[in-house]
Formats: structure tokens, C-alpha cells, sequence
């Protein structure tokens, strides 16, 4: 079972971005910049060869090559052309998926509510930091984007973006993610938010992402309690995506086990990731969305 048909009126409604919101998120920017100069980060960009301001090596000058990359100072001493070669920095591409399935909207708030939050909070320190970012909503074949953007500036289009984000739909994370990742001219750093419950595609859509040379950073999204203790006796559970149902008798022992197997599939992801050298992280549904960042800012491995 994805998830029972509870509140999802309440979860699929418009997630508000007011000016509290917005303070907080500039105040998480000054984190993440303290972070950067401190212990948590270290800094990276991509980098390729080209003109630019930190010297790489000497390569031998070949017909064609632009005159002023030649050392004359090379030449003086060795009578041999020689062209200067530098690394030229460029700005990181992020990506954040979002899955927006059916599923996502259990939880109170809802696991789609904290992804659109921290997926707002993470590109606002991106846009401020002149980093190129985009936007995917993504549920079955359906994917929805925001095509790649960049400067603080754009922020109220990112949060208009998110802010009429609706779930929908089953889970199909294979097809989703290898329709984003082949739809990218350049890799980069992709931001996976979902609460995963699609065991082989989350594996494909990881290898999608790994053979198109994309850097993944999985966040696991669970609700804390998505059958509450106080359901006892004779049930019908729901699937919220195939609406397929199934009759139970719930018990504490019972009640246990699906905590027990929930557990226990959270570790099989962490151990895909581990596997495949990708950074995970397992956060409940209503952490608040400072304790979150900090969780992400900690592993040191997302530049925002």
C-alpha cells in the first residue's frame, strides 16, 4: 500500500510562500554561505579547459592554435612552442526532481508539501550564488518543468512555479527520471526528492541519472505515522495511486511489522546509494525546513 485516502484535500492544496518565508529563506542563504567557509563544505565547480585565470599545464602548440595561448617565455628557454592551457570555472547546472505522485500526499504536512519546501529553499541559495537551476515535477509519464534559470531575481518564478504544484498519479520513477536526465544537454548536480516507493525504478532512474553523468543527492521523504495507532479491528487499506484495496485486521503486532518493513526498505535504498557511491538522506515529512537544510548543508556533498 502507497498510502491511505487521508487529507489529501488539505496536502494537495497550494503551498504558500509569504514574507516570512522568504526572510527565512535568505537567512538559511547566510547559513549555507557560513557553511561554505567553514567545516561543512568544500567548495567545487566544474571546471574545462579554456581561457581563463588558474594555470593548468603546457601542451605542444599545433596549427590552428590561437597565437597569444603560446609561453614565449617557454620558448626562450627551450625552442619549443608551447601553449598555455588554463581551467576556466563555470557554474554549477541543479537539477531538483520532485515526485509528485499520489503518494506524496500523505503526511501531515504532507511529504509533497516539505519537498516543494526544501526544493524552494535549496534553489533560492542556488539562484543567489549565480547557480543555472531547474525545476521538475514528475509523476508517471507526466513531467513538469521549469527550464533552467539563474539570479536571485527570479525567485518569485521559481515559488509561483511550486506554489501551484499539484500530486497526481502513480509512481513511475525509471521512465520519469530517464525522460529529465536525456532531456539535459549538460549533466549536473540532481536533487531527488520522493518517498520511493518503487523499488526497480528507483534503481534505474538512479542508473539513468549516473550513465548521463548527472551527480545524484537522494532525499527520502516518509510520513511519520501514515497509519495512525489509533486505526484497530477490520480495515480496508486503499492504495492512493491504483486504488486497489485490501482488507486487514489491524493489531499492534501488525502494526509493528509495517514500521518494521518500512525500516527495512529505507535501508535498502540507503544501501543502492551507498552502492553506487550516491549521497541519501531519510527525513520525516514534518521536520521544520531549517533542520532539514542543515541536514543537507552536513553531508557536504550539495555546492549551493
Amino acid at each position: 500500500m502507497k498510502g491511505l485516502n487521508t487529507n489529501t484535500s488539505q496536502a494537495n492544496s497550494q503551498i504558500q510562500f509569504d514574507e516570512d518565508f522568504l526572510r527565512k529563506l535568505e537567512n538559511l542563504h547566510l547559513l549555507s554561505k557560513k557553511a561554505q567557509n567553514g567545516k561543512f563544505l568544500n567548495a567545487r565547480r566544474t571546471k574545462r579547459s579554456g581561457a581563463g585565470i588558474e594555470f593548468r599545464e603546457h601542451r605542444e602548440y599545433v596549427t590552428g592554435d590561437d597565437f597569444r595561448s603560446i609561453d614565449w617565455n617557454a620558448y626562450g628557454r627551450l625552442d619549443k612552442l608551447l601553449c598555455r592551457l588554463f581551467e576556466k570555472e563555470e557554474n554549477l547546472k541543479i537539477t531538483f526532481g520532485i515526485d509528485a505522485s499520489t503518494s506524496m500526499l500523505a503526511g501531515v504536512p504532507s511529504k509533497f508539501f516539505t519537498a516543494c519546501k526544501t526544493v524552494a529553499a535549496l534553489a533560492y541559495m542556488g539562484l543567489a550564488n549565480h547557480e543555472l537551476v531547474s525545476v521538475s515535477l514528475f509523476s508517471e509519464e507526466h513531467v513538469r518543468e521549469l527550464p533552467l534559470f539563474r539570479g536571485k531575481n527570479n525567485v518569485h518564478t521559481l515559488l509561483k512555479f511550486l506554489s501551484s504544484a499539484t500530486c497526481g498519479g502513480q509512481t513511475d520513477l525509471s521512465t520519469s527520471i530517464k525522460r529529465i536526465a536525456h532531456g539535459q544537454k549538460k549533466p549536473g548536480v540532481f536533487v531527488y526528492l520522493s518517498d520511493f516507493y518503487d523499488h526497480d525504478g528507483f534503481k534505474k532512474s538512479l542508473d539513468h541519472l549516473l550513465w548521463n553523468k548527472h551527480e545524484p543527492f537522494v532525499i527520502q521523504l516518509y510520513a511519520e505515522n501514515p497509519i495512525p495507532p489509533s486505526l484497530k479491528g477490520d480495515l480496508t487499506l486503499v492504495d492512493s495511486e491504483t486504488n486497489q484495496t485490501t482488507n486487514i485486521t489491524m493489531t499492534p503486532k501488525l502494526l509493528k511489522r509495517f514500521h518494521d518493513e518500512h525500516r527495512l526498505y529505507s535501508d535498502e535504498l540507503s544501501r543502492t546509494c551507498t552502492g553506487r557511491a550516491v549521497p541519501y538522506l531519510k527525513v520525516a515529512s514534518h521536520i521544520d525546513i531549517e533542520t532539514l537544510i542543515l541536514k543537507v548543508l552536513r553531508t557536504g556533498q550539495v555546492i549551493i
